[in-house]
């Protein structure tokens, strides 16, 4: 696990993403990255359980959805769709930290009740 907490160092000193002027918010493919790689990790977490031993493959699984969230993290929407996607995942990935203090639980419910606004009040 040092190489997913390196790679969380990294990623949180990365200058932030920008997209490219093209149509398509591309931060919707960097949130199914992610999800794909958050399903790898979970399939090489029970793997590892079942042999009891420690699995590279997990490790590797582990810090390739620590690139994956911090990508997701750190880039830079380019359309209000893609601007309200990222804040759910970030709030989603608030919810998973542990532990869970009032500081997190606050901050996920916080971001959530903005995103209900913002979602009923389209113009």
């Amino acid at each position: 696990m040092a190489n997913a907490q390196h790679t969380r160092i990294a990623c949180a000193q990365a200058s932030p993403r920008r997209a490219g002027p093209s149509g398509a918010d591309p931060i919707f493919a960097a949130i199914a990255a992610m999800k794909r790689a958050t399903t790898k990790y979970i399939a090489a977490e029970a793997e590892a359980e079942l042999s009891a031993t420690h699995d590279e493959a997990a490790d590797a699984a582990c810090s390739a959805k620590f690139d994956a969230e911090f990508a997701v993290i750190g880039m830079e929407p380019t359309t209000r769709a893609g601007a309200i996607a990222q804040l759910r995942v970030l709030a989603t990935l608030l919810d998973r930290e542990t532990p869970a203090d009032a500081v997190v639980v606050g901050t996920s419910e916080t971001i959530r009740r903005a995103l209900a606004v913002v979602e009923r009040n389209v113009r």
